[in-house]
């Protein structure tokens, strides 16, 4: 589709007025001695590389787009930064060269075409992956890349620090676009057509947040239309005409459409099963569990692969889409009221809620709408109980689609993360510890030891991983209960001993009661923060621990029971010691009661985190009997 139109617009302006001559902040091709002696980061020395400058260039006599970057290598971690992704359309052109010196001399090695891997994104979109020649510490890289088309995005700023970064749209009457800014660090100039953002830090990811795309500095760029003599093609002026579109194409709306009848041994099972009495619910549930059968294989997308679902449904596997629609399909099968809700991924940033982007969206899951409530799914997700979204769907709002309308819809978890855990145990006159342990989770909780444990081959493998993380535990009689009963609780025992958990200064022993729970760091470490804290969902954590001790042994001091809290309680954690004849309990409850926390809340999440480690490094303190 697009392909076309940029071949019919090029050929229809190649001949036109004279283009803009744009003056280039670098030379492709063209290195300085000084970029390649050049050893750290003026802006960050702890950099493994950065981009000494990112030019790109669009001119709209002609619809044509070139982009040069430069990039220079500090260290043996940034050489990583020589294998490149970029996106773009069919016509894709790249150039590029390494560049090393050796012996004081200038070495360039060229980049060569069976290093440039292509594989198809959607219909008018690829992704590129670029492997550089000879990139080495020292090494500065340039690459060009060249294109017809808008960029659909440029990034000012990248996880390594930007020197300099200039984009020039030379805008053409015969295009209308949006463009969209995003990001906390501000450009040196930003006008219509002309941006330059210099000095760029390196975009930090850190812990609970949904995606860098929702914070990191960029422009975003959407074609609303098209229009030259002969010619007229508008695109997502809103989502009335993306809703259209979508219902309207191959490997979406048509495939819904398309034969249900591979479909008739599923729906004759489910009936025969459920019964004629069966409620809409019920229905539905059977549906999500039935089409969870055919296996996802890994790859997100918003539309499929196949033509036909009924090619997925025999291989058994297929993508996110494939997998969603087929279930939409069953529903419609069983006479369930159902529409799929297409939506930006966590990974991919959040889906704007007021301007449409085709390219934002990159994942269909199912709704499914029964006495006025709406219970949405995602067949990918194997071990997900029905009622709840996988986190990477759990991103702000979705887009309902049905042949008539389209609305927004929230994309709530359905759930929360639940877990208590139970410890009794003895110590012995050498400090061992010996006992039992159970382990009780719900919902994000349950999700999260189910994928574990089936990630192993087998119990075995799973008990090694424990260990392999505590050195001086040893674990006996396994029992796990529910594990493929998704809609309950998961429980899981086991028998556990743990080596001398004392030390001793003098005559004073010391141990750590937190034993395999205590928070060894903090998730928070930048000194401030400007985007959210994103947790998905609430957390409850509730463990306690007792401990028999020996009879040789007597408790000297244990720490004082302490009860943390942020402002409202949004996030509490109580820490509670107990200790009579002999006995040592420890009850820690931890809950995180909203999900989302805004910048200027950063600092106290942080020093509520740092409260709860400190206090969990307090010892108790045992002297020994006379």
């Amino acid at each position: 589709m697009l392909k076309k139109f940029y071949t019919l617009l090029l050929f229809s302006f190649i001949l036109s007025s004279a283009t803009y001559a744009a003056r280039q902040p670098i030379k492709f091709g063209k290195v300085s001695l000084n970029e390649l002696k050049q050893t750290n980061c003026p802006i960050d020395s702890s950099a493994s590389a950065m981009i000494i400058c990112n030019y790109g260039y669009f001119q709209g006599s002609d619809f044509s787009f070139t982009e040069i970057r430069r990039i220079k290598i500090f260290t043996k971690d940034g050489t990583s930064y020589g294998d490149i992704i970029t996106r773009g359309g069919e016509d894709y052109n790249v150039r590029g060269f390494t560049f090393n010196l050796v012996n004081g001399k200038i070495e360039k090695t060229k980049l060569k075409r069976e290093s440039i891997f292509k594989e198809k994104v959607t219909d008018d979109l690829y992704r590129y992956r670029i492997a550089m020649p000879n990139v080495k510490v020292g090494s500065v890289i340039d690459i060009q890349i060249d294109y017809s088309g808008m960029p659909s995005i440029w990034y000012f700023q990248k996880e390594i620090p930007v020197l300099h970064s200039e984009l020039q749209i030379i805008p053409s009457s015969y295009i209308d676009f949006r463009k969209n800014m995003y990001g906390f660090e501000s450009l040196e100039k930003s006008t219509d057509n002309h941006f330059i953002a210099k000095n760029m830090p390196a975009f930090k990811s850190e812990a609970f947040m949904t995606s860098r795309e929702n914070y990191i500095s960029k422009i975003e760029f959407d074609i609303l239309r098209v229009s030259y003599p002969g010619y007229y093609k508008s695109f997502t002026t809103d989502w009335e005409a993306l809703r259209k579109t979508l219902m309207d194409h191959e490997y979406f709306g048509q495939i819904l459409r398309r034969g249900k009848n591979y479909l008739n041994e599923v729906v004759s099972s489910i009936e025969q099963e459920l019964g004629a009495s069966a409620s809409q619910l019920e229905k539905t549930k059977a549906a999500y569990q039935a089409i969870k059968k055919v296996k996802w294989n890994e790859e997100a997308s918003l539309l499929t692969d196949h033509n036909m679902l009924s090619t997925v449904f025999k291989d058994g596997s297929g993508n996110s889409a494939e997998l969603n629609l087929m279930l939409l399909q069953l529903l419609e099968e069983l006479e369930v009221e159902a529409y799929p809700v297409v939506m930006s991924t966590r990974s991919n940033g959040i889906m704007n809620p007021f301007f449409p982007s085709f390219e934002k969206l990159n994942y269909v899951i199912a709704c499914a709408y029964i006495d006025g409530k709406e219970h949405l799914m995602d067949a990918t997700a194997e071990q997900l109980p029905f009622g709840l979204l996988p986190e990477r769907c759990i991103n702000g709002q979705g887009r309902l689609l049905s042949e008539e309308t389209t609305r927004l819809i929230p994309l709530n978890p359905g759930g929360s993360e639940e877990s208590t855990t139970f410890y009794s145990l003895r110590m012995d006159t050498e400090g061992n510890l010996s006992g039992a342990r159970r382990f009780t989770g719900k919902d994000f909780a349950a999700l999260d030891f189910r994928e574990q444990y089936i990630s192993h081959s087998n119990k075995e493998d799973f008990i090694k991983q424990l260990k392999s993380k505590h050195p001086d535990l040893s674990i006996n009689n396994l029992n796990v209960e529910n594990l493929k009963n998704l809609d309950q609780a998961i429980k899981v025992d086991y028998d556990i001993s743990l080596g001398n958990q004392l030390s001793s200064i003098d005559t004073l022993l010391f141990f750590n009661p937190f034993l395999l729970e205590q928070i060894e760091e903090n998730p928070f470490k930048l000194k401030e923060r400007k985007y959210p804290v994103d947790f998905a969902y609430t957390k409850s954590r509730n463990i306690i621990i007792s401990i028999k001790l020996p009879e040789n042994l007597t408790i000297s001091e244990v720490p004082e029971s302490q009860i943390i809290s942020l402002p409202e309680n949004t996030a509490t954690a109580k820490i509670l010691y107990q200790a009579a004849n002999g006995q040592l309990s420890v009850n820690y409850q931890f809950q995180i009661n909203k999900s989302l926390f805004l910048p200027e809340e950063y600092s106290y999440l942080k020093l509520f985190y740092d409260k709860i480690i400190n206090k969990q490094k307090e010892p108790v303190v045992l002297v020994k009997k006379q």
